[in-house]
């Protein structure tokens, strides 16, 4: 009797179980940060002890991390840092974080290409300090010739410009997003590809050797930032596998980004009730908290590397009541979205009009074009059909009555 009760009880929970986020906190520097780490003694010291205090937070707390180190904090660590002192078992940081963690947080490449060091100079300067790199690229942004170059080389292998006998081959690229107009700058990618290259991340496919690991919208922790923004952010995407708005049983997963330069107690204090609230998250199963490379992991084994994409757009903000008649004209996000190979664009019109819908692809060329006239007030709604074209990244603009907007939409075959 009471094994058939268990069963029920698991078979119950089973299909009551959310689709869980898996969440990790990730920190980096950056050159132009006001403490030149290779040259400022005093100001690498400081934060290194700030950077201690979040580890031992993370470790205590049970949250997972990415620490992603730059040239200029590597080199502090190599100048400043010799292993004396107690609180790190009389390692230098970089390698108490990486032996002592708990396997909760993990050290990765993070570069700007800047002052001559790439990302295989990064994981030479790592290997010196002691450390075995996590073959991960953080924070990686393509948006420039730089960023697509080093894109290209990812899959052969990286060779260093300050030390030419490195040469680096990452597994995984964090982050990958454009500026400009497709991206606004915003890391905003969910889930997990093998892209097909540079030229069109969204593709994807398996015979490609590096991983790109996508962000969450973006979610910042900063001094101006309350808890409850970054909690906003993440119970969006929650909500939205709750009420079915995002497909059950998809892989998800989400990232809260501190800077170093914000390191001083308050800040520190402010990351670990973050950590606190969303562990009451962890509680009842709606996160998960996994590294980087723990995501890829899973991503990889337990939902059988299945490509999945989402933007921001994607998350409802607020429940909109309807009305009768429409304030302004508006373009709602297509539906589905991925799709394949056809999806529904809604709009609505407050007067009657004429709109255009143009259709652009990932390089800004017009694929297709429809001119719809003497519309009538109200809502309406079109078919979008990609049977002949490839899969990528496609916009939609609707114009028409001294409005315009624009839409990403992303077809996977």
């Amino acid at each position: 009797m009471f094994t058939r009760v268990t069963i029920l009880l698991l078979i119950v929970a089973s299909l009551h179980a959310q689709t869980p986020v898996y969440v990790n906190i990730t920190s980096h520097n950056e050159v132009t940060d006001p403490v030149l780490y290779d040259t400022d003694s005093v100001g690498f010291m400081q934060v290194r002890s700030h950077i201690v205090e979040l580890a031992n937070t993370v470790k205590s707390k049970g949250a997972k991390y990415n620490f992603q180190a730059d040239w200029r904090f590597l080199n502090g660590v190599l100048n400043f840092d010799k292993g004396n002192d107690s609180a790190t078992g009389g390692k230098n940081i970089l390698k108490w974080l990486s032996e002592d963690s708990q396997q909760r947080i993990q050290v990765d490449a993070h570069s700007h290409l800047s002052d001559g060091y790439n990302y295989a100079d990064i994981a030479k300067l790592i290997a010196d300090c002691g450390v075995t790199d996590s073959k991960i690229v953080g924070g990686f942004l393509w948006n420039d010739t730089v960023g697509l170059k080093s894109w290209l080389l990812f899959e052969g292998g990286l060779r260093g410009q300050k030390f030419p006998l490195k040469i680096w081959k990452p597994d995984i690229v964090w982050g990958c997003a454009t500026k400009g107009m497709f991206h606004n700058g915003d890391l905003n990618a969910f889930g997990s590809w093998r892209p097909a290259g540079a030229w069109n991340l969204m593709t994807h496919d398996p015979t490609k050797r590096v991983r790109l690991l996508g962000n969450a919208c973006h979610n910042q922790v900063t001094d101006t930032t309350e808890i409850t923004d970054n909690l906003n952010t993440l119970n969006g995407m929650l909500n939205a596998i709750a009420n079915g708005t995002l497909p059950s049983g998809n892989f998800y997963t989400a990232t809260i980004m501190i800077n170093q330069r914000d390191f001083k107690p308050s800040y520190l204090a402010k990351i670990s009730s973050l950590i606190d609230s969303l562990n009451v998250l962890a509680a009842s199963g709606k996160i998960v908290w996994a590294t980087l490379g723990e995501k890829d992991s899973i991503w990889r084994n337990d939902y059988g590397g299945t490509p999945h994409f989402l933007t921001c757009d994607d998350l409802p903000t607020s429940v909109e009541e309807p009305a009768a008649t429409p304030d302004e004209i508006k373009l709602g996000q297509n539906y589905p979205n991925p799709f394949n190979p056809v999806t529904t664009l809604n709009f609505i019109l407050s007067k009657s009009t004429d709109v255009r819908l143009s259709f652009y692809n990932c390089e800004g060329v017009l694929i297709s074009e429809e001119f719809l006239s003497g519309l009538p007030a109200g809502q309406h709604s079109y078919q979008f059909d990609g049977t002949s074209l490839p899969s990528g990244v496609y916009f939609c603009r609707l114009s028409g009555g001294g409005y315009s907007e624009l839409k990403k939409m992303v077809l996977l075959k």
